[in-house]
């Protein structure tokens, strides 16, 4: 599992946030698996039975989202993972299916509801850098936006440059592509999380990616 430091002001920003790691060496290059996508129907069934009818303000009251809310509603923005269940549960849109290494972070990331990104492992420096952000970095998203962070966001930076922001997103320099074969996903967990709700989401990861790639070696971490 590669180093993480953590920058001795994210326990003062943050207390009380964690982040979880997961390592998955040897995946395959699949765009579709039948068992990924037989998953993939089940959990849209599963969201829209149970949230439906609950509209954005009804799902703006689960506790996940109302722990990214805290974060992102005094910075003028509304938390993107709950726009992205609205959309599948409420309005029937499907989740979307690309490479299975990638929907699996998808399913896993609307099941929880926490801000999961996923990167080449190889193409990553180390070491990786917990920190909070001082006002002015740079970096460009996975959009294609050269963005500017304000302060106090969550980041994750490596040997060259921010690897993801909780309010940004991920980098555009080291996502998971149709040649990665080993990926790392970082999930940020910041305080007001229900108990169990980061574990819960590496788990479920975990057997998502054993959907398709059941020889893949899988190792997990939290921080601090």
């Amino acid at each position: 599992m590669l180093n993480v430091q953590i920058d001795p002001a994210w326990s003062v920003c943050f207390p009380g946030a964690r982040m979880g790691l997961l390592e998955a060496l040897g995946l395959p290059a699949l765009s579709a698996h039948p068992a990924l996508e037989a998953r993939r129907a089940a959990l849209e069934a599963e969201l829209r039975g149970l949230w439906g009818s609950a509209g954005r303000e009804g799902l703006r009251e689960l506790p996940a989202m109302r722990a990214f809310e805290a974060h992102y509603r005094p910075r003028g923005k509304t938390y993107h993972v709950l726009a992205q269940l609205e959309s599948v549960a409420c309005k029937g849109r499907p989740i979307p299916s690309r490479l299975c290494a990638v929907t699996a972070m998808f399913m896993a990331e609307l099941e929880h509801g926490l801000v999961t990104a996923g990167h080449d492992l190889d193409l990553l420096a180390p070491p990786l850098r917990l920190a909070a952000s001082l006002g002015g970095e740079h970096y460009v998203n996975l959009g294609g936006a050269e963005v500017t962070l304000p302060a106090g966001d969550m980041t994750l930076a490596h040997g060259r440059g921010i690897l993801s922001s909780v309010l940004m997103g991920p980098d555009r320099q080291t996502p998971i592509g149709p040649e990665t074969r080993n990926a790392l996903y970082t999930i940020y967990a910041p305080a007001g999380l229900p108990e169990g709700a980061l574990e819960g989401e590496l788990d479920a990861l975990a057997r998502y990616l054993a959907l398709f790639a059941p020889e893949a070696q899988l190792r997990t971490r939290i921080i601090p």
